[in-house]
């Protein structure tokens, strides 16, 4: 894939969590950090702890999706596409997906960063 698809993906993703979407990202990308639910209910519990870590609205998020990849590797792993929740000067949340060699696409991980919005 090229890096415009992936953004194209990155932007899908963006849409389908704003919607809380959850069973369809779960479907369609799985999990990697599921543990023992669901990956539906794996998925919307760590975006709304990450939500509530930074103490901002989604809705009122900016969207920045970029596109990286991995130096040449034995673990399969292609590239990282980071979709960043921006609700404040260095606050948000960042959904990462991770493309593999072989072309899949899988949700590896819904975190927050920064700390309370000083939006």
């Amino acid at each position: 894939m090229t890096d415009e698809e992936l953004k194209v993906i990155g932007l899908e993703v963006v849409d389908l969590f704003k919607n809380r979407s959850f069973e369809k990202i779960g479907s369609t990308y799985g999990y990697a950090l599921k543990m023992d639910s669901s990956a539906e209910e794996a998925i919307e519990q760590d975006f709304d702890v990450a939500i509530t870590e930074c103490g901002g609205n989604i809705e009122q998020s900016k969207i920045a999706v970029a596109v990286s990849h991995f130096e040449p590797n034995e673990t399969g792993l292609k590239s990282l596409v980071e979709c960043n929740f921006q609700l404040g000067v260095s606050v948000g949340v960042l959904v990462e997906l991770i493309q593999t060699d072989s072309g899949s696409i899988y949700l590896e991980q819904v975190s927050s960063y920064g700390g309370t919005s000083n939006a």
